[in-house]
């Protein structure tokens, strides 16, 4: 779909593709010359559901399961990384940018970051704009300098779009739309696009990625997304979960990256050149975004695990583990009290017993995360 409305709005426009071409150039720039940021960034969101039918006015539970897909996709924490294969290992990102539904509206006033409206329009049409207007049936966005507004509707089979930062859109119509069937992980969300990422994909549309495979027209093995890290590919892996490795144009297809069209249960990973280009669009266009009120995590934040830390204190090995089942494999990082990351296994548990003999003596931060939940310790090392 992004690459249609992305056709259409260039068509027949020499002067919006010269622009485009110049903001091209001006983020390759950018992006070139990316410093890590110091810190995580967080992106508040706003969740308008248009509903006309009782099962598309879905729950707020379903949308904190959206709210954690974002976030453990977005920082690298979903448990899929595991199955990354070891060639694209090294590129494996944490974009450090998280999300929050805003608990602040534009006037100031507490919210939940939840806009629930009833409409009679059965089906919106995607090429149309009626979710964007309050008055035409839709729901009127927020500020969209300061917040991600995301409309769930019925978009009769279409998936979801999102808007490009780069092209100018219309400040009533910038964000993403996605389809109450393709949203979070329960409740209406239907196989395969069952595990929220629709919305990770047009997310990083937002954050002007483009997808690594050429839209409708372009000849074989010539389109370039403008990310060094991400191979040329043909297909876009549209409906299905193949196998691996895949090859086009020379080189084996990265069809588990977020931007490409492959089902839910394959889609794992950013890049660190797609982090890259997200956080200079972020800072390009979309830096007011970090200006926003402080939102709150609460209402999505991550589900705890149950594991178990010993022994604690320790001086020469610690081990990590479930009290009953077997431990999924997910993300383990460990800090020291300065914030120095000390052990990190974007795989783990790789290895249940961990040295921390060489390790100075004091207190040390455990944080576990796999697949939208977290589990998080205090280790006193003597």
């Amino acid at each position: 779909m992004a690459d249609i409305l992305l056709q259409n709005t260039l068509a027949d426009n020499p002067a919006l593709q010269q622009k485009l071409a110049n903001q091209e150039l001006l983020l390759q720039s950018i992006q070139n010359n990316y410093v890590k940021p110091r810190q995580v960034l967080t992106i508040p969101v706003v969740v308008h559901i248009l509903y006309r039918e009782p099962e598309e006015n879905i729950s707020d539970e379903q949308i904190f399961s959206q709210i954690d897909v974002l976030n453990t996709d977005f920082r690298g924490f979903n448990c899929e990384i595991a199955s990354i294969p070891s060639e694209f290992k090294d590129v494996i990102a944490d974009t450090e940018l998280e999300f929050c539904l805003a608990h602040i509206d534009p006037d100031g006033n507490p919210t939940n970051g939840i806009i629930r409206t009833l409409t009679n329009i059965p089906t919106f049409d995607p090429k149309g704009t009626r979710h964007f207007y309050t008055d035409e049936g839709g729901s009127n966005a927020w500020d969209t300098e300061h917040y991600l507004n995301i409309w769930v509707a019925n978009l009769g089979g279409t998936l979801g779009f999102a808007s490009f930062p780069d092209l100018n859109p219309n400040a009533d119509e910038d964000g993403v739309v996605i389809d109450y069937t393709a949203f979070g992980t329960i409740g209406t969300a239907a196989e395969p696009y069952h595990l929220g990422r629709t919305t990770t994909h047009e997310i990083g549309h937002y954050f002007s990625l483009r997808h690594p495979f050429p839209g409708p027209g372009v000849p074989e093995c010539v389109f370039d997304d403008g990310i060094e890290d991400t191979p040329m590919q043909q297909p876009s892996y549209g409906g299905r979960c193949p196998d691996y490795p895949q090859f086009y144009c020379g080189t084996s297809d990265m069809f588990m990256n977020f931007m490409n069209y492959s089902d839910d249960p394959c889609l794992n990973m950013f890049t660190e050149g797609q982090k890259a280009r997200m956080i200079a669009a972020l800072f390009t266009y979309r830096a007011a975004l970090l200006t926003s009120p402080t939102c709150s995590k609460e209402p999505g934040s991550f589900n705890e695990l149950s594991l178990v830390l010993l022994p604690n204190p320790a001086s020469s090995s610690i081990q990590i583990f479930p009290p009953e089942s077997n431990i999924p494999i997910g993300s383990l990082r460990i800090a020291n009290i300065a914030g120095q990351i000390v052990f990190q296994d974007n795989q783990w548990p790789t290895r249940l017993s961990i040295d921390i003999s060489s390790w100075l003596a004091g207190i040390y931060f455990i944080e576990f995360y796999c697949n939208g939940k977290t589990w998080n310790a205090k280790l006193v090392k003597i």
